[in-house]
This record gives structure tokens, sequence and C-alpha cells, in this order.
């Protein structure tokens, strides 16, 4: 329906015969089949001088003929064959489907009637013989879409323009024509795109310019993590348009009371306001909490009067402790990644001053401990504790008292070595995602211990040691377990350069905090030891497919896929919803897409050799409404958009112009591109049969002469 298809045509130009071997080389084969024929025919052969010289010659040429072409085909001569294809002008219409288009009093319009005037627009295109049109809708990403849903929560114009940019390149793109309302909530302003191809972008402007009647609420803002029975507070941004003299009602509901209300009056037509309440966190777990105006008379849309905002109350945060042989640059960077965790209360404490009781710590960074000074006192201490441990060894590190720890070895030459981090196959204890592994491919090299450290038979390596261009099996990063505590060891020192690095490369620290914070969280966890494990995010957007991964054990702790697992999943309003998961190899996975604004509840179950085991967990998904923040089109956008690519404007009342101006402009057009197939000789038939019909000829004329 929204696109059509064109045969090429094609056109032979050339045909050539080459080798390869140089070409010159067939003078050998002439030679060779000169020779042949002349030792077989002429050369002290009496039994042929009685025949008569012209069949003499035919032979001799018949015979010349089958040595130099086998002789040839030793050469691997191929066939060369060029031609021209005509490529037709590619034409891509693309059109914003966010939520943005239907957020206007021509909503209804927009639904029901502007699908057909769009695939009218597309059909008489596509009958045009020079032209094929394609129909693409984009929000965040570039879809091939056959409907309209306009329900994206996000628009990104100017990376869908680079997106087809790419997706055609190569295939005579000449013109897009970009149907949006102008409005942009994600990536830069579409005037940045670079048009490398020098693409003629046509707009056509969608929605509504005029300033709607409209109550909003802009933002919300409150901590993600407050402690139970702590005031935590909540700042939010209102909006008022076209509706002076009005009075607004704003409340925030909870668990459906009003745990604030507040009547706004609005001053003006363009009406801006910030309100800031305390709240009390009063129950623990995930709290649904929503800021909402009450609707006014005359209001455009009713999508964006509320926002709803989520708060997780805990007890109390895990305790972190760092302990640290003397300050240093990597222990700045290792607070300032863990600081980011509102789940983590980090306390340093440098050896000197140790003194700590560390029964309430859920996980101790050991940072270059033992040195030299180190008491066998403090280390027993740790080891008693039955506490995960971080090691980071460095060049402070004492490589006889750290051995005598009794968990990893390291070589004790007092030697070190510059390495470079590789990520090791297979290793799943967490996700490294793909900034992460590229950042492990830019960093600077750490100083680590000259040598191979001794490995556990349990140990498991995330990052192995690269020295120079050579990946060794020397861990620079692993963890290992021991009577259900977890140790993690980290062979080197400087891992501070890396975070700057990563900020030099992607203008943020997240990669690295990321890392760190995984690092940190696997280690502080009491490892589960229950046979049905389930994982999934604990928040997700409203747009994102919801997924689950499961592993299930039997009493020996092997993996088994041999049950099934049921998955029951239920919403704050008490619904429930069953699922059976997908079987892997070693694993289950389940995709149940994307699930409304709220709290749920997730409950899973299976038999392990009779016996039913369980697991269970929440999340939350997130409200995203940045789509109806700004519902005025914005068209001069659109029309500097147009002009800065070669382009026009066209609104929905002059659509047919934008058809005749596409049809009838002579720089969209086909172009012809020379295309070359190359075939060996030897694969085409006729080869084989002159070989056949000259060997024939032969045995033929000596048979007739009486020498066969």
């Amino acid at each position: 329906m929204w696109c059509n298809a064109y045969l090429n045509s094609i056109y032979l130009n050339t045909f050539e015969i080459n080798t390869v071997y140089p070409f010159w080389w067939i003078i050998f084969c002439v030679i060779g089949g000169i020779i042949y024929a002349a030792f077989l025919y002429w050369y002290k052969n009496k039994e042929w001088e009685e025949t008569n010289k012209f069949a003499l010659y035919l032979l001799s040429f018949l015979r010349f003929s089958v040595v130099s072409i086998l002789l040839f085909l030793l050469l691997e001569p191929f066939v060369k064959n060029s031609y021209f294809t005509e490529i037709p002008a590619n034409v891509v219409v693309l059109q914003d489907n966010s939520q943005s288009i239907v957020l206007n009093k021509d909503s209804s319009f927009y639904k029901n009637q502007y699908p057909a005037r769009l695939e009218s627009l597309v059909n008489q295109l596509s009958e045009a013989e020079h032209l094929q049109v394609n129909f693409l809708t984009f929000g965040n990403n570039v879809e091939k879409s056959d409907s309209l849903t306009f329900d994206k929560p996000y628009t990104n114009i100017q990376k869908a323009l680079k997106e087809v940019e790419e997706l055609y390149s190569g295939q005579n793109l000449s013109a897009v024509v970009l149907a949006t309302d102008g409005i942009y909530t994600r990536g830069q302003n579409p005037l940045y795109w670079n048009n490398a191809k020098n693409v003629k972008l046509y707009t056509l402007a969608l929605g509504d310019t005029a300033q709607q009647r409209d109550a909003l609420v802009e933002s919300v803002f409150a901590n993600d993590l407050v402690l139970l029975n702590n005031d935590f507070e909540v700042r939010f941004n209102l909006r008022f348009k076209q509706l002076k003299d009005k009075t607004a009602k704003v409340t925030i509901e909870h668990q459906g009371k009003n745990e604030f209300e507040k009547n706004i009056t609005i001053q003006n037509d363009n009406f801006s306001v910030t309100e800031s309440v305390i709240l009390n966190a009063t129950e623990t777990g995930w709290q649904q909490y929503r800021v909402k105006i009450q609707p006014l008379d005359g209001e455009t849309t009713l999508k964006n009067n509320s926002k709803t905002f989520f708060v997780k109350v805990i007890d109390a945060r895990s305790k972190i402790l760092l302990l640290a042989a003397s300050p240093n640059p990597d222990v700045a960077a290792l607070k300032r990644a863990i600081d980011k965790n509102k789940n983590l209360d980090l306390k340093i404490v440098y050896e000197s001053d140790f003194n700590e009781n560390l029964t309430s710590y859920s996980l101790i960074i050991a940072h270059q401990i033992p040195v030299n000074t180190t008491s066998p006192a403090l280390m027993n201490k740790l080891k008693k504790s039955g506490k995960s441990i971080w090691f980071i060894v460095g060049s402070q590190t004492n490589a006889v008292k750290f051995n005598a720890f009794g968990m990893k070895k390291i070589p004790q030459t007092g030697k070190y070595n510059y390495v470079t981090p590789a990520v090791a196959e297979n290793f799943n204890l967490f996700t490294v995602t793909d900034e992460q592994e590229l950042l492990f491919k830019r960093v600077s090299p750490l100083l680590s211990p000259f040598g191979k450290p001794q490995s556990t038979p349990d140990e498991v390596v995330m990052l192995n040691q690269k020295i120079g261009q050579v990946t060794t099996d020397y861990p620079l990063l692993s963890f290992t377990s021991q009577n259900d505590t977890k140790y993690g060891y980290l062979m080197g020192e400087g891992i501070w350069r890396w975070r700057m690095q990563n900020y030099t490369y992607a203008q943020n620290f997240e990669a690295f905090d990321q890392w760190i914070n995984n690092i940190v969280e696997y280690l502080s966890v009491k490892q589960d030891k229950s046979l049905l494990q389930i994982s999934t995010k604990t928040e997700w957007n409203e747009n994102e497919n919801i997924t689950f991964q499961a592993k299930l054990y039997n009493p020996a702790y092997e993996l088994i896929t041999t049950s099934d697992i049921d998955l029951t999943i239920a919403n704050d309003k008490n619904e429930v919803f069953s699922y059976k998961m997908l079987k892997g190899k070693n694993d289950y996975f389940l995709d149940i897409g994307a699930l409304p604004v709220g709290i749920y509840s997730y409950s899973a179950k299976a038999t392990v050799q009779g016996k039913n085991v369980t697991a269970k967990g929440k999340f939350i998904v997130k409200q995203i409404a940045l789509e109806s923040i700004n519902t005025q089109a914005d068209y001069e956008l659109l029309k500097k958009l147009a002009n800065k690519n070669n382009g026009q404007f066209f609104t929905l009342s002059t659509i047919d112009r934008l058809t005749e101006v596409l049809l009838n402009d002579k720089s969209i057009t086909a172009t012809l591109e020379e295309q070359k197939d190359y075939q060996p000789l030897i694969h085409y038939k006729w080869i084989l049969f002159l070989l056949i019909m000259l060997a024939s000829i032969e045995w033929f004329l000596r048979k007739w002469n009486g020498n066969v």
C-alpha cells in the first residue's frame, strides 16, 4: 500500500576475458599446443608419412587447439561483464508518528482522514516510472510501518533524517518528504542535520500553530530514594496557556488520597508557577504519586494535566567500607562513582585510622591493602568478618601478606607491567554494556604486578590483561567465592584515568560509574542459592518492552530446562496476567511487551524433582510525557529546514502542489550505475562442448585415415 516496485533496466556494455595469472602466459599455452601437436604428428612419426597433407595439417590444428585450450584453462580465466543498471530516484515519505500530532483540536482529523490523504500522495508518486517511493514512520527511531498510530513518546527529527540517509545510501536517494509538526523532544535541532548527500528535503507541516488552551504539569522533581519516616521534597512546575483569570485546583494523589491540594489563580495567558511540597514516607517499597491539575473548561487536551512519579522508600541503605592504604586518585574516582548510587552509603577509612566494627557493612573495598605496615590482626579481622571483599592490587600492595590471606596468589617479583583490559568471553555475572566495551578498548594502561596471578577453580574472569597487542589469559578483574562469601580482584591501579577518559570520549561518566556500581552491587548482595532465579530491571519506561530472564537449578545446583516456569504479573488494581516462559539452551526468557504506568509485582513458579520452587519481585513502569509538554506546531523550523536543504515548505492545503513539484522536478531522476560481474570461464558449458567437438572431429579423422 505504501510503496511501489520498479524494474531496473539493464544495458550491456562490455565483455572481457581475463586470467588470474599474467595474461601474457597464454604464449606458453600456444607454444605447448604447437609442441604437443608437432611431436604427435610430425616429429619422427612414420605412420603419418602417407597421410594427406591437408588432413595432417587439420589433425595438427585440432590437437593444437585442444591442448592449448586445456593449458589456457589452467591460467584460471574468467569473464568480466560490465553493464549499466538504471537506478530509479528514491523518494522517502517520512511520517512523524509521535503523540504530539494528535494532541490538538484536529486530533480526530489526523486519526481518521489524514492517513487516506497521505496514502493518496504516496500512490500518486508511485505511479511515476522514474520514482521508487518508500514510506517510513519515526518517533525516536525510523520504522517501516503500514499504519499510523501516533503513539510514539519521543520525536527525534535529526536522528530520523540521518537514519534515512544511511538506510538508502548508494540507492539514489533524491528527496525526502518530512511530514511533521516540527516539535522535537529528543536529539539535536534538525537544522544541524549534515545532509552529506545533498538530498532535497520537502516539509509537510502538520499540527496547529495556534496557542491552545492548556493546563499542564511540565515537570516533577523528587528524590528517587527516601528513608522510612523521613520527609522529602516534591517540586513541580505547572504551565497554563490561554486560561487567564481562571482558578486551577492542583493535587498530589497517593494510594487514592490527596496528600496535597491547592487552588492557583492564573494571572496571564502564558502563566507558569513552581510549587514545593514536603511529604512524609510512611511505607516501605515503591510508592506511586501523581501531581494532577483538575480539568478546566476549553482545554484542548487533558493528557498533560497530570504526571506520575515514583519514590522508593527503604529502611536503610547498604553500607560500603572503602579501606585504603593512603589517599589516591583511584579512591576519589571510586567515591564519585559509588556516591551516584543512592542505595549505597560509602565510608572511606585509611588503614592508619582503622578501628571499625565490620558487622554493618555489606562490602569492604580493600584498596592496595595489605601494605608493608598492615598488621596480621587487621587481615585476620577482614577474613573472619565473612563480608565480601574487593581487593584492588597496586604498587603499594605487599604480595607476601596478600598471599598469606589465603584466597588468591599474586607474583612476588616486585616488578610491574602496564596492561590494558580485554573483556573475557562468556562473562555473565552482570551485563557489560556496549559503551563499557568501547571504553575498555580506549582506556590507558593500568600498573599491574608482573606475571600471572594464581587462579582458583571457580574464578570468573571479567577482564583479561592485554600486554601491548597480545591478549593474555592473565586475569585483570576476576571474581570468586568461598563459603558463600564473594571476593573480587582488580590487579592494577590507575582506574581514575579511565573515568576521566570516559568523559573525554562521551562527555559523561556513565559507562565507568555503572561498571563500578555493577561490581559493588554484585559483591555486596549475598549469593542467591535458590533453585529458581528471576532477573529483570526494577524500573522500566512506558514505551519499553519488559523482559524477564530466569535460571533453574537442580539440587546439585546444575542448570536445567526440563521444567516449565509459569510467571504471573499483578498490577496495582489487583489484575493478574499469566505467562509461560520460553526455554533456551540453559535459561528461560520472556518478553511481555510494554505495560501502562504503575507498580507491578511478579511471581514465578516451577517444579524441581517434584517440589515447587518460587521467586518473587516488583518493578515499576515510569511515565514519559515529553510529547504533551509542547503541542504548538513549529512551522518556522520546517520552513528553515526546507530552505536549508534545497526543498520547499508545504501545508496540508497545498499537498497537491507538493505532488506536482516532486513529479516535475528534473533533478529527481533515475541514474545509470555500472555493475561488474565476474564468472570463471570453466563454468561456461560451451567450453566443454567445444573441447568435445574438437576431440571428436580429430578422432573421426584419425579413424577415417586408419590411425585409430
